[in-house]
């Protein structure tokens, strides 16, 4: 289950039955180690831990090397595109779909509804542009479930990091704004998956490892943080940062 090879991640649609798409992908993921899997849904197979898409914000900073999301139960826009932020480069996202999802009634309808329509009264375009879009997409694979199609996971971070041209930037204005002068702000804003928790890592290590005497890290809960703890922690050997 080796990650791509050009570090690209892949839409892998698996289409039809959802109990035998999951007994197949259980098979393939259920000796990943802690940490490396996240199944979004509201509930997975035995032996796998689901997060609901509502609790996904407190999961955000984090990564996986692999993703399911279980659209059985309903699509999460908002959800889908935090989680797939949170896979890293050449691993799978598997989206677990009904076979003719484009006209599937999504449970997931329910929330966006005012009293008292139901969801049997809504009008799905959102589905039904999204399953045009993907159907036309080279970068999206899909399987009818049960099919044998192999998993790619993605590598597990390596013990050195090499910073992108924009993250090398970022970590620039970082460590100018630290070592400058006081009460400048930095606001460092990109997409979801672009590796800011990554260049904060980095650049609070190389700073601790200047003479920085503290550096204080703020966030919504510590697990968004953990990403940003692991790269200080790399790029900082012996060290050991404090949650």
């Amino acid at each position: 289950m080796s990650g791509s090879a050009d570090g690209r991640r892949r839409l892998l649609l698996v289409e039809g039955d959802r109990g035998t798409a999951l007994r197949g992908l259980v098979q393939q993921l259920i000796d990943l180690p802690d940490g490396a899997l996240l199944w979004v849904a509201d509930e997975a197979p035995d032996g796998v831990v689901a997060v609901h898409p509502r609790d996904l914000g407190r999961r955000l900073g984090e990564e996986c090397r692999v993703l399911v999301f279980d659209a059985h139960r309903g699509f999460h826009p908002d959800a889908f595109a935090a989680a797939v932020g949170m896979l890293r480069g050449g691993g799978d996202c598997v989206v677990l779909t009904p076979l003719h999802w484009s006209t599937f009634r999504d449970p997931d309808q329910a929330r966006l509804l005012a009293y008292p329509r139901d969801p049997a009264e809504a009008l799905d375009g959102f589905l039904t542009r999204i399953c045009r879009l993907w159907a036309d997409s080279e970068g999206v694979t899909r399987v009818v479930a049960g099919a044998t199609v192999p998993v790619r996971t993605a590598p597990p971070p390596g013990r050195r990091v090499v910073l992108t041209a924009d993250q090398q930037e970022a970590a620039e204005r970082i460590r100018r704004v630290a070592l400058g002068h006081a009460r400048r702000p930095l606001v460092l804003t990109a997409d979801r998956g672009r590796g800011k928790s990554t260049v904060l890592g980095v650049t609070s290590a190389e700073l601790l490892l200047g003479g920085a005497r503290r550096i204080l890290v703020v966030a919504a809960h510590r697990r968004a943080a953990s990403t940003l703890f692991l790269h200080a922690a790399r790029a900082s050997p012996g060290a050991a940062p404090e949650e």
